[in-house]
């Protein structure tokens, strides 16, 4: 059958069988009337406006439930201390804990564009307090293109409105590997407000920036030291790899360390 003819066949059968279903309707739904199409007046857009494609649920500037939860361990961890220490302290006075600090990053290397770094008490393990640092803004990096494309004149004047709404969640602007030692400065600086705590000992790996950069700032005052202790797994980690690589060396030269009996540095002792 002709392309032409076998297509006007299938419309004739999907006529009738729309005309079998309105029949069958006006049978059974005898009241049934079909309702006038409402005219929607669609009412004029603003002067600049980003698609809806391009739109992002505007991110909360409040503490929200996360803020909760660490106000929670903070209470905990400070109830702890008291129990297990037997310290006669008042409810709201201070009181000096050790924490582990550490970042950690979206992507491995030093190009992410998110880190993150959280404080954790060493006794009992509860995060109390973290921060997120982004270089990264969804809205910005799409909407900048449509807006520059659509209305270029209005871009600046964009950019700085949405800036001052708060909803860019761009809120770094260095290289990103200081995040962790900015997100350390925030932390230690809102320690006291927040919870009452001092994090005079910190636990964490061989890298000393964000050490350093607390000794400088002196969160608490010139009056009390910050102590730094090594965390025991980063320590062994590095001896390892510093007794693998001499004895990799050392074979290389010809050389056999501690002999070839048992308690030999081999790589299984190590």
């Amino acid at each position: 059958m002709p392309r032409k003819k076998r297509r006007a066949v299938q419309l004739t059968e999907a006529s009738a069988i729309r005309e079998r279903r309105q029949a069958w309707t006006a049978q059974h739904e005898p009241h049934h009337q079909p309702q006038p199409e409402q005219q929607h007046h669609s009412e004029p857009e603003p002067e600049l406006t980003v698609p809806q494609t391009l739109e992002e649920p505007r991110p909360s500037t409040s503490r929200g439930d996360t803020g909760e939860v660490f106000t929670q361990a903070a209470g905990l961890v400070r109830q702890e201390h008291i129990r297990q220490y037997h310290l006669t302290v008042e409810e709201n006075s201070l009181l000096d804990i050790a924490v582990s600090y550490d970042g950690s990053w979206l992507t491995r290397g030093h190009k992410s564009l998110i880190g993150i770094g959280s404080v954790i008490d060493v006794l009992t393990g509860l995060i109390i307090d973290g921060y997120v640092l982004s270089l990264y803004c969804h809205i910005c990096a799409r909407s900048e293109a449509w807006i520059k494309r659509e209305t270029p004149q209005r871009y600046d004047r964009w950019f700085q409105e949405y800036l001052d709404s708060d909803d860019c969640t761009v809120n770094f602007a260095k290289s990103s590997g200081m995040m962790e030692v900015r997100i350390a400065e925030v932390l230690w600086g809102r320690s006291i407000q927040r919870y009452n705590l001092r994090y005079t000992t910190i636990v964490s790996d061989g890298d000393s920036k964000s050490f350093n950069r607390l000794l400088e700032l002196q969160p608490y005052g010139s009056n009390v030291l910050i102590t730094k202790e090594d965390c025991i797994n980063h320590v062994g980690k590095r001896l390892g790899a510093a007794l693998r690589n001499l004895v990799a060396d050392c074979s290389k030269k010809g050389i056999t360390l501690g002999g070839r009996g048992h308690g030999c540095l081999t790589a299984e002792t190590i």
